[in-house]
């Protein structure tokens, strides 16, 4: 749960509540580097300083856009966060519905602010009680607002900033060696501009011999698989701090209790949320000793060529990714195409080496009197090879003789080991193989419930703790509401040899 105060907690446990929130925007984009955090008897109320948070968090870059404050033309607004399952990057999403009678929202309308109603503009949330509001999103506006001219409403949707980071694109090859999740995921995020105190990182349990992606590789998409094969967690937090979270973190110790009091309906699941086998794949590659990772042949079709007195570059591909390169030495030019012509080496350089990981870039220059053809070339490097295929298969007997088989795959070449591969499949299997794993639940909804928290449901049929997997708040008519999915919480750390103590905790999997 959030880090909250007694003052706030007595609110939200009261039977009569005031449901207050706040919507702030920043559509100019305006930026105060002077922000700092709110000093007891100093900073004004209302004021451009912060609020620190008692987790004593570090100030955010998007902390400092200079905010305004529109609560006054709210008229709902949700906002949802929702883990990936079974893999576990989490992201948020917000729709905020403001009145827009005098077209303040409206873009190109004259009003102060409809020459920035554009993609990409910084909001946040807020909720609480009796005005003890707490940030509860902090994100950019995707597109342009709905306008509904009729209703006289504008609609914004916004997705948390994560996601920005989400949808780019590398932009440049990544090559790493024995690695940490963890340590792949703060390159990565440096690559993209991030700073090491924008986000927070467990240190990871799995460590990766070798590590490949090209520059146009989304970083959403990496990130996915690296958390997957930890089953760790990665998120932006309610105060916009990125955060990767192990699966020790994940407890079944309960922090909240549903019951009479606080739920208004709960439901099973469906069907289709049941998992009962897992088939992991993944191609294990190592970094090899030095050898020779290209040999060229000549050919008459299509034949290399530097022209007397020019420079050229010509991409030579690999097989396998490749690490490092010895000098490029092993080559012969001649004066004809079939090699029968005079030698004329000497006349010709190698000047540049580009290593792309799949390939190399090599320019050649040609200081002779005559034209040089390529006739021979030999390229030793050290090659990342696969040295291992590794396939295992979880399943519950139990659960496949009573829905047939519901099969889940996974190809993550991040799983490096039989024993990952296991724990990963028989995890999932299970957390999902029974009907009722997975419920949903309306509740009188407390902002501070995070993902991840476990609560234990005191209702009959569903007693028990479960782990939340998603939450969906929402404000309209001065009425505040949150559904809630969560899953039974089964928190076990399957048995490895040579590490785990026999008869201690950890499961021995089927």
């Amino acid at each position: 749960m959030l880090t909250t105060s007694p003052v706030y907690d007595q609110q939200a446990a009261a039977d009569m509540r005031k449901i207050t929130y706040s919507f702030r925007g920043a559509f100019d984009k305006a930026y105060d580097d002077n922000v700092t955090f709110f000093t007891l008897d100093t900073s004004v109320l209302d004021g451009p300083d912060i609020l620190q948070p008692m987790d004593n968090e570090v100030i955010q870059a998007w902390d400092k856009y200079e905010y305004t404050d529109y609560s006054g033309d709210v008229i709902s607004f949700e906002y949802t966060r929702e883990e990936d399952m079974p893999s576990s990057v989490v992201e948020a999403i917000a729709t905020i519905r403001l009145e827009n009678t005098d077209n303040f929202y409206t873009p190109n309308s004259g009003s102060a602010i409809s020459d920035y109603i554009l993609p990409k503009r910084p909001i946040r949330l807020f909720a609480g009680f009796g005005g003890n509001n707490l940030q509860q999103f902090v994100g950019l506006t995707e597109k342009m607002p709905k306008i509904d001219f009729v209703d006289k409403t504008a609609e914004f949707n916004a997705r948390d900033f994560l996601s920005l980071v989400f949808d780019s694109e590398l932009g440049s090859d990544v090559i790493l060696e024995n690695q940490r999740t963890d340590q792949i995921l703060d390159y990565i995020f440096q690559l993209a501009g991030l700073l090491p105190d924008q986000y927070v990182l467990d240190q990871a349990n799995n460590t990766i011999p070798f590590v490949y992606y090209e520059s146009s590789d989304v970083i959403g998409n990496i990130c996915r698989t690296l958390v997957e094969a930890e089953l760790g967690r990665l998120f932006m937090d309610e105060l916009g701090v990125i955060r990767f979270y192990t699966s020790d973190r994940l407890t079944n110790t309960p922090v909240y209790t549903l019951n009479n009091n606080n739920v208004v309906n709960i439901v099973n699941s469906e069907d289709d949320k049941i998992i009962n086998s897992v088939t992991i794949t993944s191609s294990v590659r190592e970094v090899q000793a030095m050898q020779n990772v290209y040999t060229f042949t000549s050919s008459q079709d299509n034949p290399i060529i530097v022209k007397d007195g020019e420079t050229a570059e010509f991409f030579f591909n690999f097989d396998d990714p490749v690490t490092t390169l010895d000098p490029i030495t092993d080559y012969t030019f001649n004066a004809n195409n079939d090699g029968t012509g005079t030698d004329v080496t000497d006349n010709v350089d190698v000047t540049s080496v580009y290593l792309f990981a799949q390939a190399v870039k090599l320019t050649f220059s040609n200081t002779g009197p005559y034209n040089a053809y390529l006739t021979t070339l030999l390229i030793d490097g050290t090659p990342a090879q696969v040295v291992k295929n590794i396939k295992y298969t979880a399943t519950d007997p139990t659960s496949i003789s009573n829905y047939g088989v519901i099969k889940y795959d996974i190809d993550n070449d991040f799983i490096q080991t039989n024993d990952n591969a296991e724990s990963v499949a028989e995890t999932i299997v299970n957390y999902y193989s029974e009907y009722g794993s997975i419920i949903d639940c309306d509740i009188k909804g407390n902002p501070a419930l995070q993902i991840g928290d476990c609560v234990y449901v005191d209702i009959p049929n569903y007693t028990g703790n479960y782990n939340l997997t998603k939450i969906v708040n929402i404000f309209s008519d001065g009425g505040y509401s949150q559904r809630l999915t969560m899953r039974k919480a089964r928190v076990e750390t399957w048995f490895v040899l040579d590490t785990s103590i026999l008869d201690g905790t950890d499961v021995l999997s089927i």
